[in-house]
């Protein structure tokens, strides 16, 4: 009875385990998609007011 019940502990700290680590890694990945979007706005943004300064110098030429 003692052997069947440590067994189920340890079968169920390693479900809790398991599930602690997916929580880990997705937390991760959020975190690694935000931080990515996060570059691609500010390069966007940059790209926009280069733009901006270029056509304000062109219209200031013309």
């Amino acid at each position: 009875m003692s052997v069947e019940l440590g067994k189920v502990d340890r079968e169920w700290a390693r479900v809790l385990f398991v599930r602690m680590k997916d929580e880990e890694r997705a937390s991760a990945r959020a975190d690694e998609a935000a931080q990515c979007e996060q570059k691609r706005r500010k390069r966007v943004n940059h790209a926009k007011a280069r733009r901006a300064r270029r056509a304000e110098r062109e219209r200031l030429v013309a």
